[in-house]
């Protein structure tokens, strides 16, 4: 069995118009399983807090970092308000991970199917690939969140 090993990760809260760092979020321990899952989402709820990440990188001494800057829906142009509208809509917990499956129907996200994280390649997987195929339909995933708060990656996905 191969050890996990931890790394630091920090959140650092961006400012654009200054071109530096604002402030920490959060620092704590991640495996570098969940910090290659981290750096692939588009943005971040932490506290109850939505983060879009701008960028992330990892120093020389090994400590790695994500910068954010305040989620909006002006984030995300086309479906930014409908994102806001699934981000918020539900407040369930999940103890060991899951997935969170949101198709674009009319002006609107709906949750469709929840399945747990698995194996953090699978998850990786699913967050490189630009299209994905669910209950035999073909999606393009158009972004995604992790919540932490929730222990939930959401998918916010249109039929391709």
């Amino acid at each position: 069995m191969t050890e996990m090993k931890e790394t630091s990760l920090t959140y650092c809260e961006w400012d654009e118009a200054l071109s530096r760092v604002a402030g920490i979020w959060l620092k704590l321990p991640v495996t570098r399983e969940q910090l290659c899952i981290r750096k692939l989402v588009n943005a971040t709820v932490l506290r109850n807090k939505a983060g879009e990440h701008t960028s992330h990188e990892t120093d020389g001494a090994g400590e790695s970092m994500i910068y954010v800057k305040p989620w909006t829906p002006a984030s995300l142009p086309v479906y930014g308000e409908a994102v806001r509208e699934a981000l918020y809509e539900y407040s369930d917990i999940a103890e060991y991970g899951e997935v969170e499956y949101y198709r674009y129907r009319g002006e609107r996200f709906e949750r469709f199917l929840q399945q747990g994280m698995g194996e953090p390649y699978e998850t990786v997987t699913i967050l490189v690939d630009h299209y994905r195929n669910v209950q035999q339909t073909d999606y393009e995933i158009v972004y995604t969140i992790l919540d932490t708060d929730r222990n939930k990656l959401l998918l916010f996905m249109t039929e391709a």
